[in-house]
């Protein structure tokens, strides 16, 4: 079953980050499009690695990701990520 959504999942990964990369200009952050261009990787990545390392390989995009946000969330969450406060 892991093996059939794999491939669908690792789309949908590529369609949100070319979706968000889509809107991005050069005023946007190196680290917002590291963030998201590692974690693309990492999902393209995934489709050609041993199976037994497809988890591995996504999980370490996604901790790139996290990592890369960190600093936005150091002091709170960032603006426009809270109910009634946009």
């Amino acid at each position: 079953m892991a093996d059939l959504l794999h491939l669908p999942l690792v789309a949908w990964i590529c369609w949100a980050v070319l979706c968000r990369a889509s809107h991005m200009t050069h005023r946007t952050l190196a680290r917002i499009r590291w963030q998201h261009g590692l974690l693309n990787a990492a999902a393209v990545l995934s489709l050609i690695v041993p199976g037994d390392w497809r988890a591995a390989v996504i999980a370490a995009g996604v901790l790139a990701f996290l990592v890369l946000g960190s600093a936005r969330w150091r002091d709170g969450a960032p603006a426009g990520t809270q109910r009634g406060m946009e």
